[in-house]
């Protein structure tokens, strides 16, 4: 789906993703796909580290975890500041 045939985080690459320290993204990337330990990682650099996000879906979530939980409270907390994500 518009991606090309290098496949995700190619050059020219919508569509990336970050598991642990293998990342494939590239600055044309607009949708990422990564783990919640990424993206509390993330998130632990402050705000502004989620500034150009705009959603963000979180998949099996009914398997419970402490890392899901924790990530959970923390975007409800954000939900507060940031009212369009």
């Amino acid at each position: 789906m518009g991606d090309p045939w290098e496949g995700p985080g190619s050059r020219e690459s919508l569509v990336g993703y970050q598991i642990r320290l293998e990342k494939k993204v590239a600055s044309s990337t607009r949708l990422l796909f990564c783990t919640v330990g990424v993206l509390l990682k993330q998130m632990q650099q402050g705000l502004g580290a989620l500034s150009k996000v705009t959603h963000i879906f979180i998949d099996e979530i009914h398997e419970r975890s402490a890392d899901c939980d924790l990530l959970l409270l923390l975007l409800r907390q954000i939900r507060s500041t940031r009212p369009d994500l």
